[in-house]
Parts: structure tokens; sequence; C-alpha cells
């Protein structure tokens, strides 16, 4: 069982849960993305009765709902399909309102609280909650990668180019840790795995793309096939299901035979049971992953060849320690919470940037022209 990322509670704002959904006493769900670190509950045939119950909905960008409807047909069958479908809220750009009612037990007035999805960049179709009521602007990232040259360019978070105020910032603290101060940007590193890719498939051999989570990769995926003309092999059920129903957020997938293809779980010995592709051909095993990088160095190769037909490629999707530290300092919030590593040893959870060890002004700019090509 996957561990909690987070527990689901916003405490300016009661009867609401983001992440989670094992809290029982809520009025609104919302849901970031879908690996299962933040989706504890969801797939639970208990779930069911607590919707029932509480008459809650659950929001979510289209891609995650997509994928929450496929999750759920295999995992529960039909029936639940159905009971779940119908709380479903597809959030986008634009701001939405929801009313929470007001609950005279829990001495809480009715609230009405305007939400609004920014991109997150962690996987497609991830998002940030932004929530805004009439006493306070919480910012919850989710899981997100967001480079500091990239910052400013999220309109939903300026107001006449300036940042907006934030009372209290939830943020991804994954990569919260001295082993992990830069990484590749994606584009660098995708760039790179294309021109392995591509020497492998001149040689008519066949790759097979292996991925720390079951989504998420999608990005990817698209990028394959923009530069090789490509696309990337998915199983039966996942391809009828999920990806046949959004050709216009991953056009890099396929169910015809391809010589590149999605292998998942990716600790399978051979590819027997993930692509129909049974010929003698030899294979380039590519990972994708970014916990194994530590001390990564901005001249660093984002490619690290194991052997000759087994690579590993410098691939994140959460901030660096340096992107992160500018996003909190970027902003300015009152208060940080961190998830899943607290932010600060100061104060429990949550500490003002003041005090974090990076301010304003102390980032090298040299050095951030260097990493991000500012």
């Amino acid at each position: 069982m996957a561990c909690c990322a987070f527990n689901g509670h916003i405490s300016e704002i009661p009867n609401i849960s983001v992440d989670n959904f094992t809290n029982k006493n809520v009025q609104a769900y919302f849901l970031s993305h879908t690996h299962t670190d933040h989706t504890p509950g969801l797939y639970d045939h208990r779930f069911i009765q607590t919707l029932k119950t509480n008459g809650a909905v659950m929001y979510m960008s289209e891609m995650s709902a997509a994928i929450v409807k496929y999750e759920v047909k295999c995992r529960l069958g039909s029936y639940d399909t159905d009971e779940i479908v119908k709380r479903i809220r597809i959030v986008g750009i634009e701001t939405i309102e929801v009313v929470l009612k007001a609950d005279p037990k829990r001495r809480q007035r009715e609230t009405k609280l305007y939400v609004t999805a920014v991109p997150a960049a962690h996987s497609i179709g991830s998002v940030m909650f932004l929530f805004k009521t009439d006493l306070t602007t919480v910012l919850y990232t989710g899981d997100f990668r967001i480079s500091v040259n990239d910052v400013p360019k999220f309109n939903q978070l300026h107001d006449n180019g300036a940042p907006i105020p934030i009372d209290t910032l939830y943020v991804d603290t994954t990569f919260l840790d001295d082993r992990y101060t830069t990484f590749p940007k994606r584009s660098v590193s995708v760039d790179a795995a294309v021109r392995e890719m591509e020497r492998w498939l001149k040689e008519k051999g066949r790759v097979a793309i292996k991925t720390s989570a079951k989504f998420g990769y999608e990005f990817v995926f698209n990028e394959v096939f923009k530069k090789l003309g490509v696309k990337v092999f998915v199983e039966e059920v996942r391809w009828r299901e999920l990806y046949s129903h959004l050709p216009h957020l991953v056009s890099g997938v396929t169910n015809d035979q391809s010589p590149v293809h999605l292998c998942w779980p990716k600790n399978r010995k051979d590819h027997t049971n993930c692509t129909p592709d049974l010929t003698s051909s030899k294979y380039l095993n590519l990972h994708l992953s970014a916990q194994k990088w530590a001390l990564y160095d901005p001249d660093d190769n984002p490619i690290n060849k194991i052997s000759d037909n087994e690579i590993d490629v410098c691939f994140s999707t959460h901030c660096s320690k340096t992107e992160l530290m500018y996003f909190v300092n970027y902003f300015k919030p009152k208060k940080v919470v961190g998830f899943p590593n607290r932010f600060g040893c100061e104060v429990e959870d949550e500490v003002r940037p003041k005090k974090a060890k990076f301010e304003e002004g102390k980032l090298d700019k040299k050095v951030l022209r260097e990493i991000f090509d500012i």
C-alpha cells in the first residue's frame, strides 16, 4: 500500500479534503493528480458509502477524471464506476465557486470558496489548487515541478504582473534535500533520451520505457512521437478504457504494434506481457527516474549507461531544492506547510520563509542563470 503524501486537511478551510479520501466529515474533495500517494481511500468500497452519506463531490482536471474512471472500473467494477462518476466535477483554468454549507455542530458558517486550478507541471493533468474565501488565500501545490524561469508565467498566481498575496502555502517538499539541489530541465532529459532511442531504433532494435509510476509520463510519450514519429505502445485495457478517449491530450500512444512500448510494472524481467512484438530484436531498457540522481551537477550528462542495453535518464517531476526555495521566496506566503516532509525545523510543519535557509536575494543569480538558462 502506498504511503499517504498529505493528510487532506486545509486547516484554514474546514469541510474540504485534498488528495486524501479517508476523511469523512467533508463537503468537497479535491484531487491534484492520480498518483497513489495522493489517492488514499479513493479506490476503497467504503469511500462509496462515505459519498452516499456526506453527499460530497470531487473536483479534478479532465485527465485526472479519465484516470479515476479507468482505475475505479478496473479495481471496483462497473456499478461503483457509475456511483463515483456522478460525483466528479471537472475544473479548468476558470475560477469556480463552491458553497460550503453551514455546520452549526462544528460552529462553521456558510462559506463561499473560490477555486482555481493551476497547472502543476508534475504530470499531464496535474494541478495546483488556489483557494480563496473572504478570510484567506491558500495555495496547495500538490506535486509540482516549475523552473525558476517559468514562475512569473503563471497568470493565475499574479495580479497585474505582481505575485498574489498568499496566506498559507501547502507545498511539495519531496526533494527538499541538499543532495537534490538541481535537476536538468525535462526537455533536456527528453532530448537526450530521444537521441539514444533514435540510435537504437536505426539498428532495428526495440525500446522499452520504464517509469517510476503507472501514470504521469504522457509528456514523454508525446515528445517521442513528435520528435521520432513513433508512438509508444500501451497494453489493450489501458488503451481501450483510457487513452483512446483522450487523443487531444495524449497523442503519443497506440495499441498498434510499435518498436517502442511502455513496460509496466517496471521490474518485469521480459516483455512478453507488455507488447505483442515477440521478435528476437534486442531491447534498449530506458529507465526514467530522479531519486537515484543525488548530487546531480548541471554539467553532468542526464544519461547514465548502466550496460550496453540499459540506461537511466534523469527525469524529475518534482522541484529540485533550488526550484522549491525560489518558488517559496518568490511568493513570500505568511505560512508554509510542507508535505511529505516538513518545510522547516523551527516550527512543526510550518515556518515563515524569512527563516528558510535560502532567502530571496541570497540565491546566487549567476548560478541560477547557469542552471535554469535564465
